[in-house]
Parts: structure tokens; sequence; C-alpha cells
């Protein structure tokens, strides 16, 4: 959430100042990148002490988060050992000792009200069906990132993103894991879409020719046997899948003719891959665990 603006900077510093550090481009006036990101890294700054104690966003910010905030963000603007004063540099380790105390119960905010709803923000899974691969390879997969919409969701997008450049591999390792294990209780169990839209049977006829044991998209096995997540090489992100030659007729459908030939082939689409709301309340849970994790490692 945002705990301070370039009001506050100005009222704090003075207008000068805020020159002196923002206007990188030398035309009077404060470039506005420059400004924005810096209470952007303080927001994010603050909100990971401060959701340690208290659910974020605040309903309403306490007049020592605003001078905290800005504190902080006028250091971040600070591109070299000049600009960063004695003063600067002072109120900068005021601000963080002040946080760590909040952090750790010391010192309190006081009574804060809860945000509207009064509910825990969960993060949002995006994901995104598309097909890779060419050729006898083509397949289908879900590339999946989890995001946090700066609304509701604001209060684990602060603290995802206050972890600065830690390592997100292992959670992405361990989400990738989950979703493969997702993907393939539905496919062997659930037989229904990611929205709970049971999958079309087979026909009497296709019926009829398969054998004892045998369910939809799950004869010889090969399709279950083949989903898999991959980490990103930056791993920010996981993608999940499978690269079968029939897996994206499955999961999209299809509806084709042969060529040179009168006959038509077509597949009801019997989505597999992406995630229910059980689905992305397992995944919420998950990172919020990591991030638990990591803010107990960081006390």
């Amino acid at each position: 959430m945002a705990y301070a603006t370039q009001q506050d900077i100005i009222d704090r510093y003075g207008e000068d100042q805020l020159l002196v550090l923002a206007d990188r481009d030398g035309d009077g006036a404060a470039d506005q990148d420059v400004v924005d990101r810096a209470l952007a890294d303080a927001d994010s700054e603050v909100d990971l002490y401060v959701s340690a104690r208290y659910d974020v966003p605040l309903a309403t910010v306490p007049a020592v988060l605003v001078q905290v905030a800005v504190d902080i963000a006028v250091y971040r603007m600070c591109n070299n050992d000049a600009l960063a004063t004695e003063e600067i540099r002072n109120r900068f380790k005021d601000a963080r000792s002040l946080l760590e105390k909040i952090s750790k119960g010391v010192v309190s905010l006081g009574p804060v009200p809860e945000a509207s709803g009064g509910q825990a923000a969960e993060p949002a899974v995006i994901s995104k069906p598309r097909v890779f691969g060419r050729g006898a390879r083509r397949g289908a997969a879900v590339s999946v990132t989890l995001q946090v919409s700066m609304g509701e969701l604001e209060r684990l997008a602060s603290r995802i993103g206050a972890l600065g450049n830690l390592d997100t591999r292992p959670l992405m390792d361990e989400a990738g894991a989950l979703l493969e294990s997702q993907t393939r209780r539905r496919i062997d169990e659930e037989k229904t879409a990611p929205d709970g839209t049971p999958w079309e049977p087979w026909s009497e006829s296709y019926a009829a020719s398969r054998h004892h044991g045998q369910s939809l998209l799950n004869a010889s096995g090969a399709l279950l046997d083949s989903i898999a997540y991959a980490v990103g090489i930056g791993g920010d992100h996981v993608e999940w899948g499978s690269n079968l030659v029939y897996a994206a007729a499955h999961n999209f459908g299809l509806d084709m003719s042969l060529v040179g030939s009168r006959r038509r082939i077509t597949i009801p689409a019997r989505e597999y891959l992406g995630l229910s709301v059980e689905n992305e309340e397992d995944l919420a849970a998950l990172v919020d665990d990591f991030i638990d994790r990591q803010m107990e490692a960081l006390q």
C-alpha cells in the first residue's frame, strides 16, 4: 500500500532537496519515475515489517509510518555516496530501526482499524493456457505466474516484493510439484474442468471399445505420466503441462478434416490444465507459508 507521496517528501525535506535527488536530467523538475520507484521501494519495505504484526493494507496510515516511508524513499533516491548526507543516512537508519521494533512487537502502532472486509488477502494465481512446441512435439502447457493485484490482494504482493533478491526457485519448485499433483488428480479421479464442469463422456460406441480400468483421458496412462513442471530460468515462474502430440487436442478440443479424405475428427475439449478455486487456495497457502518462513529467517 502507499504510505507516502511526493508531497510528503517535499513537506519533510523541501522541494530543493527533492530536485537535488530526483532531477536526473537537469530540467528543473523531479523525474517522476525516480520518485515513484523510491516511494514504491519504501512501501514494500514498510509492508515487509508491518505485515509481521498487522494485516496490510492498513485502513489508515499512522503519521509515524508516513515519516518512515519518506525517510526510506529519500535514502533510496540517493544514487551515490555524495547525495546520501549524514542526515539522510541517520534518518534512514532510524526508520529501519523503528520498523524492526514494530515487527517484533516492541513498538505498537496502537489500535489500527482493519482494512475493508477484514479478511486476509490471498495471492491470485493467473493461469494462461498456451500451446508450445512444434511439429510432432506440439503439446499443451499452462504458464502460471504468482501475481497479486494492488487491490484486495495487496498484503501478499507487498510481502513478496519486499523479499527483494531472495531466490524464489525453491518456492516455484514447491508450486510446480503441487500443480503437477493437482493436474494428475484431475485426470485420474476428478474428471472435471478447473471450473468444475464435468468432462463430456465417451460416445456409446467408443465406450464399448474401452477395457476395464480405462477412463476419460486415462487409457494407457501416457498422458497422466507425461504431466510435468519446469521452473523458469529466473526462478520467478513455473510452467506445467504435457508435451505429448495429442495433449493440446484433449485439453482444447479438436475439430478437423483429414487431408485427402472426407473423414472428420472431432474431439471434445476436456480441460485438465488450469486452476480450480481449491487449487488456488492451496497455492495461496503454499505461498503464504513460504513467506512466513522467510520472515522468520529475517528476524
